[in-house]
């Protein structure tokens, strides 16, 4: 073991000149836009932004009849047991709309409102997959940027 420096000890301090320091990796304003380690990322970003709005575009809902029907996951999943519940016993079921108002549902109902979820979910993944290809298909940054994220989801 070598012994600390005493505490009256002079420290010499030096600038470090350029033969000490190593060269600096690129920054990101030195990469080239046009490089297509840049355009992947952009493409990549883009791809990551459509799938939430398309998630946001799936579970923001539809209506049966005049009925609000949400369409998130766990919604879908009720729809689908509560059909289940009357095929089996027959009748009618309370139902919170997706506005919060109370109805009474029959077979045919509940049979259309998992029709149109259904629907409804089918034709939103399909314009995502429209504009993950228009996307993918994109060769320059102003053609990715031309994708449009946001328009389109009313059909």
């Amino acid at each position: 073991l070598t012994q600390p420096p005493s505490p009256h000890h002079a420290w010499e301090v030096t600038q470090p000149t350029a033969e000490d320091t190593p060269p600096l990796q690129a920054t990101a304003a030195q990469v080239s836009i046009d490089s297509p380690e840049y355009r992947e990322g952009q493409r990549t970003e883009k791809l990551s932004q459509l799938a939430e709005t398309r998630y946001d575009k799936e579970v923001d809902g539809t209506e049966v009849g005049g009925i609000p029907v949400k369409t998130d996951r766990e919604s879908v999943a009720l729809i689908t047991s509560t059909k289940s519940g009357l095929e089996a016993m027959g009748g009618t079921v309370d139902w919170k709309s997706g506005d919060g108002h109370w109805v009474s549902i029959d077979i045919q109902t509940i049979n259309a409102m998992e029709a149109a979820v259904f629907t409804h979910i089918q034709r939103v993944r399909a314009v995502e997959r429209e504009k993950a290809a228009q996307v993918l298909e994109a060769q320059t940054l102003a053609e990715l940027d031309a994708v449009d994220l946001y328009g389109g989801w009313d059909a």
